[in-house]
């Protein structure tokens, strides 16, 4: 093969993102020159790489390709095996395919080293590779290197599974007399101390991937001796949350840094703009992650508590063990992402109601994004671009490699040990997902139950490559319970294996279960396969599946099985013990009514039970569903009944657990704030009634609220009727700050987008929105806090069409910080809201006068076809969600309102009055005034 045929090839290579395999890197000297106090410079580089070539290298290659973005290399010397040294005059780059040619005077060798100086320079003013950031006028050399981005660091071979030894020199200048900390999970070589300048050697204990290289500079500081966590200067021990920290490295982290040998490190970076960073023994976490903020809701600790986990466990699964490949990368995402979800039972004191939930909801996520029409499989097959790798890491895919880890689970004796042991077994190494799972499978002494002499990975492997879920129909008679084996959408025929659990319960007697042991049969890879599971004496008897843990598919039970559920759920809750039964019970059965597979009259009869639910999972998703059938039925007839239909079933619950102002139990907090949530959202006058005066009492009054939980509802019903802008401009004014964390300012952005009334448009929203999208007082607001606002805003369905309308008219006049793929990405949001004749209209009005761009014009089409689709859905379910929501199937007689679109507008009489002479807004402006900072008060 000639060099030219190779460099065609080592060019495709490439610009797959996927280099040749022709050369392994045995080692990098890299060295890096820095001074802290002129970032404008930029920093200089050395690259000495020794890399071996393979055994079936081609004939006469002669080129050699490096990973190299945003470098200017300035000098490149190589040496031969025989002592020969060549500089390299012949250098080509390609900035769209991100790589750097070198060609050689003399062709290389099979199985030979060789070694390449590489000097060169790069830039410290962006957010990727390295950067220099400002905190509190302090400089700080900060990183981001996974999962491309070693690229942007040093000339590299980068890809996951090409690993070596690592020397690392930094020579860090200086003016502080403070000397710089260094941080980095590397082990300490050598160190020397001058004035102005640190110089520091470091080298890797073991082989790592090109990315698993990190290291921050600056003045940091350990708050605690107890904990390896490093915080920079100006972030006080009060700032921060050192019991989290305790938690989360007393779990499973503490478990994988015993068995690999591999202590961790926790480290605030300034200017990291994503939450977190793994390297090798390291964890870079952005503020956002990091702070304790008083008065947090639930929702926030336990994000950062995930964020923290997840951060702390990537860097054993992407750096001390890592992916053989680039598709392979839902072994470095996925394994986190499910550990810290299970782990989470493992976090002390606040945090142990969570795991299960937790668990649950990466579940449900999986199913939500496997059930579309871009479902992409779990182990990706065209990351052909670094972008795309960028891309998959947020990729539902990683979810639903999440949920298949769930699945697993249910068949493994020891599921977060395994982990563990897989760590401590493979460490230094790369990866596949078939030495994943053999290993997986071995550990748990798995295959002898396996069936037909099969493998983890033969059973398995379809789950992993393609798109999509299966789903199972259940039909009951008298004499059998079958279950049939079906394909959501009409992709292909691909089957999957699946390990089906069971168990069977009597009805009508709900103290008696029959069979103590649950059942498990393997259920082959036939579609549309009919499996009998249960004979005779079924008139009596009632099989429930998943009874091992959820598993990645759904569950639609006939009619028949329902109302044998509903029936006994509302005479005791408890007949299905597990709270994940009627979770998953809960979340199917919305998702198979919204895809034409069972009525609404069966989701809202089977839903009933719910007025006597205690438990955390059955609310949350049931809550979510609610949420979303709301948004669409809000324009429609149905609006009225469905609020009823949801209070009624929520009132038991709001009258037991009331607004638990100074119960600080999490669990119980977040039941507490859906309930009350949607209560006083779908307007029933006792919650909101109540809300508003603890708002009065607890947030105007600064009395401490335990609960933290229901914080944000106080505010939103404390606010709820402003209607005018004066208030909510100065509520704006006093609260928001660039430097809030981003639950902060999501927070913020909630209670405010509560005010305006509930009937149409109102100045408060008005001015809200102006400030958020217009106004030059907010020049400093970034677009991702625009983003926010305004979808907290669109997202409250009485605000909706302001929303809407507002955006189209001040398109041309919205602040340049939101750019077209920012102003494309709300155009598509608000698409996924409209439902209405009137919602469409808007939209085409808006293709033909707004249009700039041709995103925007995409853009704007997905919108139409979103609100088409919307539209129809409640056209072609109208009759199903009356008859469910009333309780009965009218007869054809039966006169009923057909699916008109309606506007809100005010009742006739109103439940309160303003007292004469004055609006409500100027009653209570004079208090909001008064307690304008009071907000800051549980956001800072």
């Amino acid at each position: 093969m000639s060099w030219l045929l190779l460099g065609v090839l080592a060019t495709i290579g490439l610009a797959t993102a996927d280099i040749p395999d022709y050369f392994q890197p045995v080692s990098y000297d890299l060295s890096f020159d820095v001074n802290l106090d002129i970032p404008a410079n930029g920093f200089r580089g050395t690259n000495m790489i020794q890399f071996k070539t393979s055994k079936n290298l081609p004939f006469n290659v002669t080129e050699i390709v490096l990973n190299s973005l945003d470098l200017t290399v300035t000098k490149v010397m190589f040496f031969y095996p025989s002592g020969r040294e060549d500089p390299f005059t012949d250098i080509s780059t390609n900035k769209d395919e991100e790589t750097i040619s070198f060609r050689v005077k003399e062709a290389l060798k099979p199985n030979s080293f060789y070694k390449m100086s590489i000097e060169y320079s790069g830039k410290l003013d962006g957010t990727e590779g390295l950067f220099v950031s400002k905190l509190n006028n302090e400089n700080y050399l900060g990183m981001k290197n996974y999962p491309v981005y070693a690229r942007r660091i040093y000339p590299c071979f980068d890809k996951p599974n090409l690993r070596s030894q690592y020397s690392v020199h930094l020579d860090i200048t200086h003016s502080k007399k403070k000397e710089p900390v260094v941080v980095t999970g590397l082990t300490l070589h050598a160190k020397a101390n001058g004035n102005t300048l640190l110089s520091v050697d470091y080298i890797s204990p073991v082989d790592l991937p090109p990315y698993g290289v990190y290291f921050t500079v600056g003045n940091y500081r350990k708050p605690s001796d107890e904990f390896p966590v490093y915080v920079p200067n100006g972030i006080s021990n009060e700032d921060i949350n050192q019991d989290l920290w305790d938690a989360v490295t007393s779990t499973v982290v503490s478990d994988l840094s015993m068995s690999s040998g591999v202590e961790l490190t926790l480290v605030i970076v300034p200017g990291l703009n994503v939450p977190s960073v793994s390297g090798y023994g390291i964890a870079a976490i952005s503020r956002d992650v990091s702070l304790d903020v008083l008065g947090s809701s639930i929702d926030s600790l336990k994000d950062q508590a995930l964020q923290l986990l997840r951060a702390s466990v990537q860097s054993f699964f992407a750096t001390v063990v890592s992916p053989s490949s680039w598709k392979e990368m839902w072994l470095a995402e996925s394994i986190p992402i499910y550990i810290a979800h299970a782990a989470l039972n493992q976090l002390r004191s606040n945090w142990k109601h969570w795991p299960q939930t937790e668990v649950l909801a990466l579940q449900q996520s999986a199913l939500s994004n496997s059930w579309s029409t871009s479902s992409s499989p779990i182990i990706a097959s065209n990351l052909n671009t670094s972008s795309k790798i960028v891309n998959f890491i947020s990729d539902p895919a990683i979810i639903k490699g999440s949920a298949f880890l769930g699945m697993l689970e249910t068949l493994a004796s020891n599921p977060l040990t395994s982990f563990v042991g897989y760590v401590k077994q493979q460490k230094g190494k790369s990866v596949s997902s078939e030495d994943f799972l053999a290993f997986y499978a071995k550990f748990n002494n798995m295959n002898q139950t396996l069936p037909d002499g099969k493998t983890l990975w033969t059973i398995f492997k379809p789950w992993l490559t393609e798109s999509g879920y299966p789903y199972l129909s259940v039909f009951r008679t008298d004499h059998e319970v079958v279950v049939n084996k079906k394909r959501f959408g009409q992709a292909d025929n691909t089957g999957w294996m699946l390990p089906l659990s069971y168990n069977t319960f009597f009805v009508n007697n709900t103290k008696v279960l029959l069979g103590a042991d649950k059942t498990m049969v393997w259920l082959d890879d036939k579609v549309n396969g009919n499996y009998s599971v249960l004979k005779d004496r079924t008139h009596d008897l009632l099989v429930v599946f998943n009874v091992h843990g959820p598993g990645p598919y759904r569950v639609l039970y006939d009619d028949s099985s329902l109302k044998l559920l509903s029936t006994e759920l509302e005479a005791n809750v408890n007949y299905l013990k597990e709270d994940y039964l009627r979770s998953t019970l809960i979340s199917d059965n919305f998702a198979f009514a919204q895809n034409d597979l069972l009525s609404y009259v069966s989701v809202f009869n089977t839903l009933r039970y719910l007025s006597s639910e205690t438990s955390l999972g059955p609310w949350a998703i049931a809550s979510n569903g609610f949420r979303q059938l709301w948004s669409l039925i809000y324009f429609t007839e149905l609006r009225l009944q469905f609020e009823n239909y949801v209070t009624d079933l929520m009132r038991h619950s709001y009258l037991h657990y009331g607004l638990s102002i100074n119960d600080g139990d999490f669990q119980k907090g977040k039941i507490v704030k859906l309930i009350v949530s949607s209560m006083c959202d779908y307007g029933d006058e006792v919650c909101r009634r109540q809300a508003k005066e603890a708002y009065q009492t607890y947030i105007v009054g600064k009395k401490r609220v335990a609960n933290t939980a229901i914080v944000e509802e106080l505010y939103c019903n404390g606010l709820r009727d402003i209607t005018d802008s004066q208030p909510i401009k100065e509520l704006l004014k006093s609260s928001y700050k660039t430097t809030l964390t981003t639950y902060q300012k999501q927070s913020l952005f909630y209670y405010l987008s509560c005010s305006g009334g509930e009937y149409g448009s109102s100045q408060a929203i008005n001015s809200l929105l102006e400030n958020v999208l217009v106004s030059s007082e907010y020049d400093q607001m970034p677009a991702e806090d625009m983003i926010v606002a305004f979808k907290q805003i669109a997202s409250k369905p009485q605000h909706y069409e302001e929303a809407l309308g507002y955006f189209q008219d001040k398109y041309y006049q919205i602040r340049t910080k939101l750019d077209e793929n920012h102003k494309a990405e709300l155009i598509r949001y608000l698409g996924t809201l409209g439902s209405t004749a009137d919602h469409l209209s808007i939209f085409g009005n808006f293709t033909f006068r707004n249009a700039s761009s041709s995103d925007t014009v995409k853009a704007v089409q997905d919108a139409i076809k979103s609100v088409q689709t919307n539209k129809q859905f409640i056209v072609n379910h109208y009759d199903d969600m009356y008859n469910g929501l009333y309780g009965f199937a009218p007869s054809p007689t039966t006169d009923k309102p057909g699916p008109t679109d309606i506007t809100p507008s005010s009742p006739t009489t109103p439940t309160t009055s303003p007292p004469s002479g004055s609006s409500l807004s100027a009653v209570i402006y004079p208090t909001l005034l008064i307690m304008s900072g009071l907000i800051l008060r549980y956001i800072n």
